[in-house]
């Protein structure tokens, strides 16, 4: 929710709002912003219930992308992983390797999920495996692609005390997608 200033800040200044229309949801779970965790004020994982739907927050997203055409979803995240990554579940040919790169250039923290560490293969597979049907489990971004959206996960490195860097890893994918779509 931090970087969102800043993409306001971008919109407004190179005049996005001329090329593109935006949505933004901002803090769709203070309980678990206050609490720097996923949980919501029924102490579910508002990630998890994109399958079962029983979150008050998910049946609004939901409901949002019944109700309006998106083209393009960013959901940024504050996680607890030692550094920022990010999960392209674009077409956009090249995004990947200039969002890297551009990560790299401002020296931002690059996190271990990227370099597919044995935890994040297991964390990955929890998510993407068949079982996690059986155990009625589907996170947003699974859920958009279901739903023929392209989207991009961004997590930011919630451990690091430098804010800066946290927010902006946050702006660099925002920035490179922005790029990406005007070409």
């Amino acid at each position: 929710m931090y970087a969102i200033q800043g993409i306001l800040k971008k919109i407004k200044s190179e005049k996005l709002l001329e090329a593109f229309h935006f949505e933004i949801l901002y803090a769709l779970n203070p309980v678990g912003i206050s609490l720097f965790n996923r949980y919501n004020e029924n102490n579910c994982d508002i990630n998890r219930d994109f399958l079962q739907f029983k979150t008050v927050q998910s049946q609004l997203l939901k409901n949002l992308l019944k109700s309006e055409a998106f083209d393009y979803v960013l959901d940024l995240h504050e996680g607890s992983y030692g550094g920022h990554y990010f999960i392209n579940n674009t077409s956009i040919k090249g995004l990947t390797a200039n969002i890297n790169k551009n990560l790299e250039k401002e020296n931002i923290q690059m996190s271990p999920m990227l370099t597919n560490t044995l935890k994040d293969i297991l964390f990955q597979y929890e998510l993407d495996n068949p079982l996690t049907k059986m155990n009625q489990i589907m996170t947003f971004d699974n859920y958009l692609n279901t739903l023929g959206i392209e989207n991009i996960l961004s997590e930011s490195n919630g451990l690091s005390s430098d804010f800066d860097e946290r927010v902006q890893g946050h702006l660099i994918v925002f920035k490179q997608l922005i790029e990406a779509l005007k070409e």
